[in-house]
């Protein structure tokens, strides 16, 4: 066997490798949304690097064109998995639904039923036949016309997951940068094998890179799964999450300028949500007055009278917090705003409630204790052991005044002359 040979079916056996691996730690994290359909794309990679390797080593056409239908089962169910993951990834779950899912797979389930049948009909491969690349025998083939709905179909695929999964992902910030970066590079590096393979006039190309070169896709998936945590992210619900935050959110990233804002945050400051990303953090908060509650408040929040309205002032609770990545490093700053101008009006009634009941408590005098009083004349000693009026020492003691008039018994007594028969007061007479 030739050096390079030998060299590309170790590649393939290695993807094969790597490809189980994935399938297998994919399988185990049921709980996040995707890694099922990443789990599947894994087994569909693995599959097709191993019929590769029989398809190579083969000994005559029919055999190789066995292992050729075996990869179909890798080669068409790759893309339709590969757009699964990412849908489901980037929608926390919600799409694909089971139906729309059955309606995607009508391409990939055609396309292998007509590769298993090709024979009857052509429409995969009008001619096939073998031809040596130095000292190995390879297919030839020439393409039926179903086999560029299935391409169109696969790079279809490629593209809307690849873009799902990337706008999923938020690489503006510094932390997330390189996860976005891997992301990128393991799902460009095999749509350029694939094209090179197929449009590429070079008898070297008659060897299928696409397997091999995700190898190092497999490898670039891995790092984003240990070292950045891609299953840990789940963009769907951070936007379900955020939007319908109450709290108004800023998100900053390393150098300061604002990448994300949800929609109460944008109400708060009065700001424009489209106009406002991509500008400076500090400038764009030096035009409201939250920027000296940042600069002079406590890092834990501080509160800070905000604008002025037709019903009063405005106030703000403003928190502030770095962002970092699993290093420790500082990626960017998330500062949260919260309205609580309901709660500061509440407080300060409270507090002149307050005021107003220490200001009558200060008033009311309360009599309490043994008080002295003279069992004659009914006065009372005050504290200087004077004896007072019983009515001088309530009023000294309490807000309470009196005024004086004559019950009916003693004007009996005091005035009998002014007491009719039946007990009640005579009116007195005009003078003539």
């Amino acid at each position: 066997m030739e050096v390079p040979l030998f060299f590309f079916i170790g590649c393939l056996l290695l993807s094969a490798a790597l490809a189980a691996g994935l399938a297998a730690y994919m399988g185990r994290r049921v709980k996040a949304p995707g890694s099922r359909e990443m789990a599947a794309l894994w087994v569909a990679c693995g599959i097709w690097c191993v019929a590769y390797i029989g398809e190579i080593m083969a000994p005559n056409l029919p055999a190789k064109v066995a292992w050729l239908n075996v990869q179909y089962v890798g080669i068409a169910s790759a893309p339709s998995a590969w757009m699964f993951y990412a849908l489901r990834y980037s929608s926390d779950g919600r799409f694909p639904t089971r139906r729309q899912a059955l309606f995607l797979c009508i391409v990939p389930a055609t396309t292998l039923l007509l590769q298993w049948t090709n024979p009857l009909h052509g429409l995969m491969r009008r001619e096939v036949g073998l031809v040596a690349v130095g000292s190995l025998q390879v297919i030839s083939k020439v393409y039926g016309p179903w086999l560029w709905v299935h391409i169109a179909y696969s790079y279809g695929a490629l593209l809307v997951g690849s873009v799902a999964l990337v706008r999923g992902l938020p690489g503006h910030l510094t932390l997330y940068r390189g996860q976005r970066h891997l992301v990128l590079w393991a799902c460009a590096l095999p749509w350029i094998a694939s094209v090179v393979y197929l449009v590429a006039p070079a008898a070297w190309t008659r060897l299928d890179p696409t397997p091999v070169v995700m190898t190092v896709s497999g490898f670039l998936c891995a790092w984003a799964l240990f070292r950045f945590g891609l299953l840990d992210l789940v963009p769907a619900a951070r936007n379900a999450v955020i939007e319908e935050l109450r709290s108004g959110l800023l998100v900053a990233d390393a150098r300061g300028r604002l990448v994300d804002m949800n929609p109460a945050a944008a109400a708060l400051l009065g700001l424009h949500r489209s106009a406002a990303l991509g500008q400076s953090l500090d400038e764009m908060l030096l035009a409201h007055t939250v920027r000296p509650a940042l600069d002079e408040g406590p890092d834990d929040g501080s509160l800070h009278l905000g604008a002025r309205g037709e019903e009063g002032p405005t106030y703000l609770e403003v928190q502030r917090a770095p962002l970092r990545d699993r290093s420790g490093r500082v990626g960017g700053e998330v500062v949260t705003i919260n309205d609580v101008t309901e709660r500061q009006r509440a407080q300060r009634e409270r507090e002149a409630l307050i005021l107003e009941l220490q200001q009558a408590l200060a008033e009311v005098h309360t009599l309490g204790g043994l008080l002295p009083i003279c069992a004659h004349c009914k006065r009372i000693r005050n504290d200087g052991g004077y004896w007072t009026r019983l009515e001088e020492y309530i009023s000294q003691h309490s807000g309470a005044e009196f005024t004086h008039g004559i019950c009916p018994d003693c004007l009996r007594q005091i005035y009998p002359e002014l007491v009719e028969g039946d007990g009640s007061a005579r009116r007195p007479e005009a003078p003539r």
